[in-house]
């Protein structure tokens, strides 16, 4: 299997992808490229491997490590089957293990990072102040650790569907003369028949410990993504799929069965109620891609040395983890919430008696 390494055609070191320029950089002699430009040059550097693969056992669970040697410095590169870009360990060169990357497993698309890790944190940061109940200072006292950009594998699925939407729905109305107050309601049956396409459905196909973050960073303008090209993962790291289509099946058919009663539920309009629905719908056809996308993973350490675990979409900046809370100032707020309703009852009551 290939290992390959992007070099700088005017100082032979390590090329990286820019989320902030867009551009193909070195970092030791300041030179940038475009796609169009590197391709111009020779191509990247790579060493034909032998696959080493050894059992490895973590914390009670087996996992497969599988061994590379980087074709910059010779040292010994440690990856997981899923791992398809990484860096080595020695001398921080960015490889992307080509192999990995080919024949089926050759993503259609791919989302570039759309900022750096600098704005990644600035972003955390931000969001973070808006929290209400984080406890204060917290996370200005801790740190964050193992801060990588990771291409995350995901299926997108475009699909056309056919649907008969069914419901009962009532509507009211009231009147009344010098002596009585009437009501009239009148019962419908409700059908809707439609006709719908569907575009980028996506669902994670990594089944990892880290799924629940890159779902979480969901959903991705998939419209801008961009024909694949490998020279993209230079300087993250980067997953492959372990998980099939047949395996989300169920998944993306329960959402296309909420969307497409969503859709046709709305047309349904001018009525005081509507109930007893129920959807027949059948899927006429079904085109899958495989694309990579980006996320920021990182774990932060607060001062009591606890950790918690955040992703952040590589494009839109959206957050997923668990913050820590501040259940005093929880506790006080909800207090002087019902203090506060016990009080408007208390003038309510004082107004009526």
């Amino acid at each position: 299997m290939a290992v390959v390494a992007y070099k700088c055609p005017n100082c032979g070191a390590p090329l990286e992808f820019s989320p902030e320029s867009q551009r193909f950089e070195c970092s030791f002699c300041g030179s940038s490229f475009s796609e169009e430009e590197l391709q111009e040059y020779e191509p990247a550097q790579s060493s034909e491997q032998t696959i080493v693969q050894e059992p490895a056992e973590e914390e009670g669970k087996e996992e497969t490590v599988v061994l590379y040697t980087c074709p910059s410095c010779g040292a010994q590169i440690v990856t997981t089957e899923t791992t398809a870009a990484t860096s080595c360990l020695y001398c921080h060169s960015p490889v992307v293990l080509e192999g990995r990357l080919q024949g089926e497993f050759h993503p259609d698309r791919v989302i570039p990072f759309a900022f750096t890790r600098e704005e990644a944190e600035r972003r955390f940061y931000e969001w973070v102040a808006k929290k209400r109940y984080v406890p204060k200072g917290y996370f200005d006292t801790g740190k964050t650790e193992y801060f990588m950009g990771v291409y995350y594998p995901y299926w997108v699925l475009d699909c056309d569907t056919s649907a008969n939407y069914t419901a009962n729905a009532n509507r009211v109305r009231v009147w009344r003369d010098s002596r009585n107050e009437y009501t009239e309601t009148s019962v419908y049956r409700i059908h809707r028949q439609g006709d719908l396409h569907f575009e980028d459905l996506t669902r994670c196909a990594l089944d990892s410990e880290g799924r629940e973050l890159a779902d979480g960073v969901m959903p991705y303008r998939v419209l801008e993504a961009i024909p694949f090209k490998m020279p993209y993962l230079s300087g993250f790291r980067a997953e492959i799929r372990n998980l099939e289509t047949d395996a989300l099946e169920p998944v993306f058919q329960d959402d296309i069965h909420k969307y497409t009663e969503n859709l046709l539920r709305d047309t349904v309009t001018g009525y005081d109620s509507v109930y007893n629905s129920s959807l027949d719908s059948d899927v006429k056809r079904k085109d899958y891609q495989y694309a990579l996308f980006p996320v920021w993973a990182f774990v932060y350490t607060g001062a009591d040395q606890k950790k918690y675990y955040y992703s952040m979409n590589g494009q839109t900046g959206k957050v997923a983890g668990i913050l820590p809370l501040d259940r005093k100032k929880l506790l006080r707020d909800a207090v002087l919430a019902g203090l506060g309703v016990a009080a408007v009852l208390l003038m309510i009551g004082g107004l009526l008696i």
